[in-house]
């Protein structure tokens, strides 16, 4: 019982933790710029998992080859506002996604990470 236990107030310490952290980095998210973001938020070698997202987009050029331009733009719509993307290039191991370099995280749809 007592391992049960300390076991649920790490979870709970986690938690609140991690609650902590994100309201910082909201709160970063209005006062810093973009580079500054980058480094002290997310690593830009990351690739998150959304499991909300229907596609995927990256903002590391370095972990893309075969860089072009779509046949259409994309238009995302997020927490920032609008963003139009016009850009793919290829994941390694993994094939064909949008490119946002000013984008704070690379993220990939679950859904498609499922195929």
């Amino acid at each position: 019982m007592r391992i049960v236990k300390k076991s649920l107030e790490r979870k709970v310490m986690m938690t609140i933790i991690l609650k902590k952290t994100w309201m910082r980095t909201m709160k970063d998210l209005h006062s810093c710029k973009k580079t500054e973001l980058l480094s002290t938020v997310i690593p830009s070698s990351w690739i998150l998992l959304d499991s909300q997202l229907t596609l995927d987009v990256l903002s590391n050029k370095k972990l893309l080859t075969n860089m072009k331009d779509a046949k259409w733009t994309l238009t995302l719509y997020c927490n920032t506002g609008k963003a139009i993307v016009s850009q793919k290039g290829d994941l390694k191991g993994y094939g064909t996604v949008w490119f946002y370099p000013d984008g704070i995280a690379n993220i990939l749809s679950v859904c498609n990470v499922e195929k």
